[in-house]
């Protein structure tokens, strides 16, 4: 899978290698998987929760998306995952029937 991160400031190699390695553990749930786009933002740095992270997951048919916010990238990479993950099973328990 060819992941795209992209954010207003150069993002450190540690939590480039956490999204990273979140987002291909969903390669096992679909073999079509092409490209994830990933849009890092943060708040307004008054609310504890001001990391706020979006993926656009690029397959056939329509495109998936997620966003979740927390105080860490790593933590919303994880959240992230899992909504995707839950998307993907969805589409492919759908494409079964």
């Amino acid at each position: 899978m060819k992941i795209q991160i992209e954010a207003p400031w150069e993002v450190n190699d540690y939590t480039r290698g956490v999204i990273e390695e979140k987002l291909e553990k969903l390669d096992k749930f679909s073999e079509e998987n092409i490209r994830a786009d990933v849009f890092l933002k943060k708040g307004d740095n008054i609310k504890p929760n001001d990391k706020i992270m979006e993926v656009r997951l690029h397959v056939p048919g329509p495109d998936l998306f997620a966003e979740a916010n927390g105080d860490s990238f790593e933590k919303t990479a994880s959240e992230i995952s899992d909504k995707l993950k839950r998307q993907l099973v969805k589409r492919k328990e759908k494409r079964s029937y």
